[in-house]
């Protein structure tokens, strides 16, 4: 049963900041449901694919702890499984150039790279079980002590008065100390920790996706007013300009970048600018363009006369923050705090105290950006889900040209059920990225604050048409067969040919091979090993349905819902004391958390060789391939089996 939590707000200051505070927290659940290693002599700067070896990279979509829980899941699978480097059997984790992170799946990318006084091993849990026959009631109550999805599974609730109070003493963003509270600093991570304190194991480059939204001294009233609104219009206007087409007999428009650029410019780019950083580099690829502000309040901002950028993050910092810190890499891209605060703002209209005291609270992540006038401009920059969804966009910018993807939602089972199903909702989330556009092209809706609305028309990386192929029909084929034959639903769209992209700066003409990983429901080949004691269904109810567990603890798996505490805030208002319950909890189901630790990993070694569709023809390659010299596990597992019985035969 869940737990509760009261505060009484008695003082007159506690009163109004949880008053303010109390809004954005309440949708965080809401809000959330919803929506370098070291680089090795690496440039950090997009290549064609006949000037270099293959450069791997995994991208992390965003969706809170649900999407953290799945993408350590991955990460674990591949830490699980071996592959030759350097003559060393070593986890495949370390072929990856490159972890990509967009909002929550940044989480687990920057957890595993920066704790201390632990290992890679200890933190994805990779001794534990990882086959379903292996489950049982008491291993899905029995998270890891020292893990990440111990972390993802603990309550975040205990951090909030504590990051209230620190920004109170020392400024900041709340939202941020929360992150850093329960995800860094309880593994060992300071705040004031420098970018370069990633573990000496760890071989891949975090990337952390983030979005420029405009100057510092229009935010938030720019980002909630204005962006988006003229570009909108804008691509209305112009929809004539794009072609007519269909995909899956549902009728799109075909995006152009060019037509989509020629928009941003007629509304002075008045969306937010997609970014992404590193370890060494804070990246603003967007190309040289005059950002322009339209505001409904006094307030007037000159416009930026911009310049892609490609600088040691260090050298953007505001100098009354010191150095960049891990707290700062990891909360940049997932503030989502002045998403959450947009109705709260609503809330206090006309009562400019309390307006002012929300400002203080969601105050913005700083950089200072140079211009080409010669002199920098501090400009407000926050979650990446502004300008993307999946991590994707980064990784071709940066060269690679093997990327894995694991595909999800944050929707509930059952909506998935209506959008079509694992494989129509994977390719829902996909078509952006090969140009599709919903058709009719709607207008931004001022009426509902759409943040996500940009991303959907910036993100044209891919041809649809590579290798003559219609690549929507052949991810929807393939993931069709993979679903019926009842196992992991992983393909690979092979040699696609890459458009170029203002909005990314990317070029024309590299080429990459995307794989897929569909992680949207329980397949039936999972299913079926586990004994039906280890999570009983109810009475009537068959362990399974339509994809997913029936038992209550596990039905959302592996799309889990932030679920746990209740947050009850009294709020004095006149005589009426108000009693509202906040779903603030980040934190996902322990037992969900266990069983999707153990499928994410499971669907990686089960994929490690070929998949066969459901006619018997091979449908993906298996993840061997792309890795190139890789280690048999099942021989390995073999000989520790027979190591095992000879110790127990010589006792």
């Amino acid at each position: 049963s869940s737990q509760f939590y009261k505060i009484a707000a008695s003082s007159f200051h506690i009163e109004y900041i949880m008053k303010i505070f109390a809004p954005p927290l309440a949708l965080i659940g809401i809000f959330f449901r919803g929506t370098d290693a070291r680089l090795a002599g690496r440039s950090e700067i997009q290549k064609s694919s006949d000037e270099q070896d293959d450069i791997i990279g995994l991208a992390l979509p965003g969706g809170s702890f649900t999407a953290a829980t799945i993408g350590a899941g991955i990460m674990r699978g591949f830490q699980q499984q071996k592959v030759m480097i350097d003559g060393e059997a070593r986890p495949a984790l370390d072929k990856f150039h490159y972890v990509s992170g967009l909002s929550g799946g940044n989480v687990p990318s920057i957890m595993v790279a920066y704790a201390q006084n632990t290992t890679t091993d200890e933190l994805l849990d990779v001794d534990g079980i990882n086959h379903p026959t292996e489950i049982t009631a008491e291993e899905l109550d029995a998270l890891a002590e020292k893990s990440v999805f111990k972390t993802l599974a603990s309550s975040v609730v205990p951090y909030m008065p504590k990051a209230l109070e620190r920004f109170l003493l020392f400024g900041g963003n709340v939202f941020s100390n929360v992150v850093s509270m329960c995800c860094l600093e309880t593994h060992g991570v300071e705040r004031d920790a420098p970018l370069t304190s990633i573990r000496d194991e760890v071989k891949y480059t975090p990337v952390v996706e983030t979005a420029m939204v405009g100057p510092s001294e229009l935010y938030v009233e720019w980002l909630y007013n204005s962006a988006n609104v003229a570009f909108g219009d804008a691509i209305v206007e112009n929809g004539d300009l794009l072609q007519d087409s269909h995909v899956s007999s549902l009728p799109v428009k075909v995006n152009d970048n060019s037509v989509m650029w020629k928009n941003s410019e007629a509304s002075g780019h008045q969306i937010p600018i997609p970014a992404f950083i590193t370890p060494d580099t804070f990246h603003i690829p967007f190309d040289a363009s005059t950002l322009k502000f339209d505001t409904a309040v006094d307030t007037v901002a000159d416009p930026v006369h911009f310049a892609p950028v490609s600088s040691d993050p260090n050298l953007l910092q505001p100098k009354s923050e010191g150095k960049y810190t891990v707290q700062k890499f990891l909360a940049m891209g997932t503030n989502l705090l002045s998403i959450l605060a947009h109705d709260a703002y609503e809330m206090v209209a006309g009562h400019d105290e309390l307006g002012a005291l929300l400002d203080t609270v969601n105050a913005p992540m700083l950089q200072d950006i140079p211009t080409t006038r010669g002199h920098k401009r501090s400009m407000a920059f926050t979650d990446g889900g502004y300008s993307d969804f999946s991590g994707i966009p980064a990784l071709v910018k940066l060269g690679a040209t093997k990327i894995v993807v694991p595909i999800f939602s944050t929707m509930t089972p059952e909506r998935v059920l209506e959008l079509g199903g694992p494989v129509g909702v994977t390719a829902y989330y996909l078509e952006r990225y090969f140009g599709a556009l919903q058709s009719p092209l709607p207008a931004y809706n001022t009426t509902y604050f759409d943040f996500t609305y940009a991303g959907g028309y910036i993100s044209h990386i891919f041809d649809a048409r590579s290798n003559g192929e219609d690549q929507m029909t052949k991810l929807r084929d393939g993931l069709t067969s993979l679903h019926r034959a009842g196992g992991p639903m992983v393909i690979t769209l092979d040699k696609l040919e890459v458009v170029a992209n203002p909005f990314w700066g990317i070029e024309a003409g590299g080429k990459v091979d995307l794989t897929i990983i569909s992680v949207l429901d329980v397949p039936t080949k999972f299913s079926n090993q586990i004994d039906p004691a280890a999570a009983p269904p109810p009475a009537n109810r068959s362990f399974t349905e339509q994809g997913y567990f029936t038992n209550e603890d596990l039905h959302d798996v592996p799309i889990l819902a932030s679920t746990g505490n209740i947050f009850e805030l009294d709020i004095p208002d006149g005589n009426v004391t108000n009693t509202v319950p906040l779903p603030i909890e980040l934190a996902v189901n322990p037992r969900g958390c266990k069983m999707t630790e153990i499928l994410t990993s499971w669907i990686v070694r089960e994929a490690w060789h070929e998949l066969d569709g459901v006619t018997g023809a091979e449908t993906f390659a298996g993840f061997k391939e792309i890795f190139g010299d890789v280690v048999d596990m099942d021989r390995v597992q073999t000989d520790r089996m027979d190591s095992t019985s000879l110790a127990s035969d010589l006792m």
